[in-house]
C-alpha cells in the first residue's frame, strides 16, 4: 500500500497521499463500551491510522465525520460515537494523528448548521434518560436514591453498567475463554521504552452452567470493583475470575 486513498469530499474525486493507511468506519456504534477499550491496549497503531483518516477527511472537505465511506463523510445519524472514539485515543495516548486538529472538526460539527443538526434520531426518553456516564451515582441521587433509579431502569430497559455504577448488583456474565493474554504495545501509546508487557485474563470452574463471576483477584489480591481503568491495565498483570452457576450479589457493586 502506498498510502494513497480517494477524497470523495468535493465534486469530483481527488486521489490522495497519507502517510498512513486511510480507513473508514460504520459509525463506531457501541465502540465506546469494546474497541475504545481494547484497542488502545493491544493495537494502538489501528487507532491512531482511524484518528489520522477522519482528520484527513476534515481537512478536505471540512467536515469532521462521524461515520465514514468512499473517502467522505455519511450524515447518518445524529448521535456522534466517534467524539468518544477520539477522546478514547487522546486521554490512552494513542499517537501518530493531529488531536488539535481533530478537536477544531468535532466542534465545527456541534456550531449552528453543522453536522451534528443532520440525519436521523435513534432512541428517546427513556434511553437518554440514563445517558450521564460521567455521573451515574449524582444522577440517581436526581431520582432520590438508588433504590428509585433501579426501579425506573427495571421499568425502562436492562443496562449492566448503569446498575452497578449506583450500587446495584447486575449480572456480569463470565468470559468465553479459559486464558486470554493481551500484549501490551506501549511503544506506540506514549513512547515507553519498555514495550511489549502484557495482562493475562483467567477463568477457574469455567463450564457450560457457570456464567457468573463470583470473585476476582489481580495478582493475586482480592479485586472487588467492576472497573479496572485503563492506567492500571497497561502496567500488566493476571486478572483471576472465579464463575458458578448464580451471581454473587455482594460482588462488582462499586
Amino acid at each position: 500500500m502506498d498510502g494513497s486513498y480517494p477524497d470523495n469530499t468535493g465534486p469530483t474525486t481527488i486521489v490522495r497521499k497519507s502517510r498512513r493507511p486511510h480507513l473508514n468506519f460504520d459509525g463506531w456504534w457501541g465502540s465506546h463500551w469494546s474497541l475504545n477499550i481494547l484497542w488502545p491496549l493491544a493495537w494502538p497503531e489501528v487507532m491512531g491510522n482511524f484518528a489520522a483518516a477522519m482528520t484527513d477527511i476534515y481537512r478536505n472537505g471540512g467536515v469532521m465525520p462521524r461515520c465514514a465511506a468512499g473517502g467522505n463523510h455519511s450524515d447518518v445519524m445524529t448521535g456522534d460515537t466517534a467524539a468518544p472514539f477520539l477522546a478514547a485515543a487522546r486521554q490512552k495516548g494513542v499517537r501518530g494523528w493531529d488531536a488539535e486538529t481533530a478537536y477544531e472538526g468535532r466542534r465545527k460539527n456541534h456550531f449552528p448548521g453543522g453536522i451534528a443538526t443532520k440525519g436521523f434520531i435513534e432512541g428517546n426518553s427513556a434511553v437518554w434518560t440514563f445517558y450521564v456516564p460521567h455521573d451515574l451515582r449524582g444522577l440517581a441521587s436526581l431520582f432520590g436514591g438508588p433504590g428509585n433509579a433501579t426501579a425506573r431502569l427495571v421499568e425502562d430497559y436492562a443496562k449492566a453498567i448503569p446498575f452497578n455504577f449506583i450500587g446495584k448488583h447486575y449480572d456480569l456474565t463470565a468470559p468465553r475463554f479459559d486464558k486470554v493474554t493481551i500484549r501490551l504495545h506501549l511503544e506506540q501509546m506514549r513512547g515507553d521504552a519498555t514495550g511489549n508487557r502484557s495482562f493475562t485474563i483467567v477463568t477457574r470452574n469455567n463450564r457450560p452452567e457457570n456464567v457468573h463471576i463470583q470473585s476476582v483477584r489481580l495478582n493475586g489480591e482480592p479485586w472487588s470493583s467492576f472497573r479496572l481503568h485503563h492506567a492500571r491495565f497497561i502496567r500488566g498483570g493476571t486478572l483471576e475470575l472465579d464463575l458458578g452457576p448464580e451471581p454473587n450479589q455482594q460482588w462488582g457493586v462499586r
